[in-house]
């Protein structure tokens, strides 16, 4: 190494530590603080979003759906039978059947039958004797009438007289029920839902539980086969036959397929009562009127549930035999001292006898169909059921028959005469004159002008059609539309004088002044919710369309050629079906000084379809007309038909403070619910607990034929939205109690719904 080189890398070594050490001096004090900068110059403003897009304006459930959805601890959308809330067991057990039925002898006078039961059409296998009975009737001809210790004469229709009713135990043993012992033979399970049963009593014997004393082998015979696991899970077969007599014992000689013999078919009864036949008495075990008539017959003997009478005896306290029975419940009478129905409350009028007396079983009936004797064979025995004390004192003083004196209600053709003269005077069809009353004429209520039974008040004066200008699938927001409402003489067809379109309003009645009392127009929606469509600007239900009326939400345009308005359908309405009903009157009903003579206002309904031209379906569909008819009218100011709710919820709306809206009052009624009703409830409860009187709204009183937690009987148009979508208002109609001593409303209150108003 050079001896520079050498004193280079001693020199490095000595002076590196000293850079990485420093000086071991103070660093001396430190310096005073520098002048704050200058602020910098703010930046330019950004500009404002677009606006989003408008709100829901549906109600959004709030609070109730945290218990009441899918997997909460009340969950209403739950249609598990036995674990939904709204789903009871009894209204959805499986459909029990009795089919394949054959009637054959065992060569000794006894009947046996083999059949098969199936659950929702799946072979049944399994059941007990305890699970079925077994009954066989005569069917006893007119020729052929009772014995006088049944007191039932004149039987001018053929009746079934039963002859034997057998059931038992698992064990063998025969049944006993009030007093009486039953008889039981030899039950057999085959496989494969298939059983055969061998009756006990012989073909033209009797039992203590009956009186076959009129048995004729060349009558017809009816035997029914019950089959039922629970009461509201029972299933029924009707088998009708001959037989005949070899040496002294009966064989089957035919199988008769095609006879059903039926007043009633059990598809009527199911409009009101249900599948199930639900609060019908004993209907969900007996599940067809051609099992009914087997032991209320006028000529079956047999135990009744009141002690001493028997379903048979017409003429003493009894009146239990078919005819009678259903008539007295139907028109709220009494059939003796022990059973009055007085209270029932039918919801339509009982002169409509086509409610009942109609073949809605989808098939013919075949030589048995008796549907049209309510007409074709008038008796004063049946008749009589209905109208109370005819013949003798014949019918009401509405009923009288033309120039009758005043007062007398005695029947022209006396009191005596026997039933094959009732045709004379009551054929079943035909035109009325002074003496001549055809029965479907004077049974016909329907709201025809100088019709025999309508009320001339319920007649509308007017044929109305409203028609929108321009025509759309559907509407959006800002769309124009004008809507064009003309009349006609409903009597006559005849347009009105175009100066009724023109004439200010006014209240005479008649429209020779060219005047008329009402011309609005309801515009609303949606179908769930239905509100009118201005709200709030205008909360206005109904729209005058006299001229020169004018309204915030649209203009008045009528003119010569029909009542017109013009408006512009406005944001945020919510997709779906809306209404449009006109209301129209030239003397309409007054509620503080009705005069007799008004006329029904006419009315007419259509659709508005706004943001898509899918239809909304109905919340509840159109099941009201099966109970109440399709021509029912609400009374006085309400002119609403049955068969169509859109009317109703033109009304019966979410604007408030006009009338409850429709879904609580409908479930208030129907469940008797006097605290369910949102108007009585807010207004009319007191303090002490009770309710002030208001007779308008005792929906306690009345009958619903069936279980109320049975939704789907009204809830039938396919939208099932009332499970999952909850408004208080309507489950307040069902579940309202007093405000003051309850829960259940002030439940819904604290919930914060949407309850008093939405």
């Amino acid at each position: 190494m050079s001896k520079r080189l050498l004193i280079l890398m001693c020199s490095i070594f000595l002076i590196v530590p000293l850079l990485f050490m420093g000086c071991g001096g103070n660093d001396g004090a430190a310096g005073p603080a520098g002048a704050n900068g200058t602020n910098g110059t703010n930046g330019t403003n950004g500009t404002n979003g677009a606006t989003g897009p408008a709100g829901p304006v549906t109600n959004t459930n709030e609070s109730c759906m945290v218990c009441h959805t899918t997997g909460r601890i009340a969950d209403i959308n739950n249609n598990n039978s036995t674990t939904g809330m709204h789903y009871l067991a009894a209204n959805y057990y499986p459909t029990l059947t009795v089919d394949n039925i054959v009637v054959t002898d065992n060569g000794s006078g006894n009947l046996v039958v083999s059949f098969t039961v199936k659950s929702d059409g799946v072979a049944k296998t399994g059941i007990t004797q305890s699970n079925i009975y077994f009954a066989v009737a005569d069917l006893i001809p007119v020729t052929d009438p009772p014995t006088t210790d049944l007191n039932h004469t004149p039987q001018s229709t053929p009746q079934f007289q039963r002859w034997t009713y057998e059931r038992g135990y698992d064990n063998g043993a025969a049944y006993s029920s009030r007093g009486t012992t039953y008889v039981w033979g030899t039950f057999a399970e085959l496989g494969a839902g298939n059983y055969r049963y061998t009756f006990k009593t012989p073909l033209g014997s009797t039992t203590a539980a009956d009186n076959g004393v009129n048995f004729s082998y060349s009558d017809v015979q009816r035997m029914w086969i019950r089959a039922g696991l629970t009461g509201y899970n029972t299933g029924a077969g009707v088998k009708d036959f001959t037989v005949h007599q070899v040496s002294g014992v009966g064989a089957v000689l035919a199988n008769l397929t095609y006879f059903e013999r039926q007043f009633v078919t059990i598809q009527a009864c199911r409009q009101c009562h249900g599948d199930r036949l639900q609060n019908a008495g004993h209907g969900s075990g007996y599940v067809d009127t051609k099992v009914c008539v087997l032991c209320h017959s006028q000529v079956t003997k047999v135990p009744s549930y009141v002690a001493g009478n028997y379903m048979g005896d017409n003429t003493t306290s009894g009146g239990y035999w078919f005819g009678n029975w259903i008539h007295k419940i139907h028109s709220e009478k009494a059939v003796n001292a022990t059973q009055d129905f007085s209270d029932k409350t039918y919801p339509q009028d009982i002169r409509v006898c086509t409610t009942c007396h109609v073949n809605l079983s989808g098939g013919s009936l075949g030589a048995g169909d008796l549907i049209d004797n309510w007409k074709n064979h008038p008796t004063a025995e049946y008749c009589g059921t209905c109208h109370v004390g005819f013949p003798n004192t014949s019918h009401k003083a509405s009923y009288r028959f033309v120039n009758a004196t005043p007062g007398d209600l005695t029947h022209p053709g006396g009191t005596t005469q026997p039933d094959n003269t009732c045709l004379t005077c009551h054929p079943g069809s035909g035109a009325r004159t002074d003496l001549i009353y055809p029965v479907d004429n004077v049974h016909d209520t329907s709201p025809k002008p100088g019709h025999f039974n309508a009320l001339d008040n319920n007649v509308p004066e007017f044929d109305v059609v409203i028609t929108p200008s321009p025509v759309q699938s559907f509407y959006v927001a800002g769309d124009v539309i004008t809507l064009t409402a003309t009349l006609k003489v409903h009597a006559t067809g005849a347009d009105v004088p175009v100066a009724v379109y023109t004439t200010a309003k006014d209240t005479a009645a008649g429209l020779s002044n060219n005047r008329l009392y009402v011309a609005s127009l309801y515009i609303y929606g949606p179908r769930a919710l239905p509100k009118p469509i201005f709200a709030p600007t205008d909360n206005t239900q109904a729209h005058s369309l006299f001229v020169g009326t004018v309204d915030a939400s649209g203009t008045v345009l009528t003119n010569n050629t029909g009542f017109k308005y013009r408006f512009t359908v406005p944001t945020g309405l919510a997709t779906g079906t809306y209404n449009i009903r006109g209301r129209f009157a030239d003397f309409g009903y007054n509620r503080n000084n009705p005069v007799a003579g008004y006329k029904v206002d006419s009315t007419y309904l259509t659709t508005l379809q706004i943001g898509s031209a899918t239809v909304t379906k109905k919340v509840s569909g159109e099941a009201c007309a099966n109970c109440h008819g399709s021509e029912s009218i609400h009374v006085n100011d309400h002119i609403a038909p049955f068969n169509n709710t859109d009317h109703c919820n033109a009304c019966h709306d979410y604007s408030g403070g006009h009338a409850a809206v429709l879904s609580n009052r409908v479930h208030a009624v129907h469940d008797a619910n006097p605290f369910g009703d949102m108007v009585r409830t807010q207004s009319q409860q007191t303090p002490a607990g009770g309710i002030s009187v208001d007779t308008s709204r005792e929906w306690d009183k009345v009958t619903y034929p069936q279980s109320i937690t049975n939704c789907a009987t009204c809830h039938n148009s396919g939208n099932t939205s009332y499970r999952s979508v909850v408004h208080e208002v309507s489950c307040l109609g069902c579940h309202g109690d007093n405000i003051y001593t309850g829960g259940a409303t002030n439940h819904m209150i604290q919930s914060g719904g949407d309850y008093p108003a939405p």
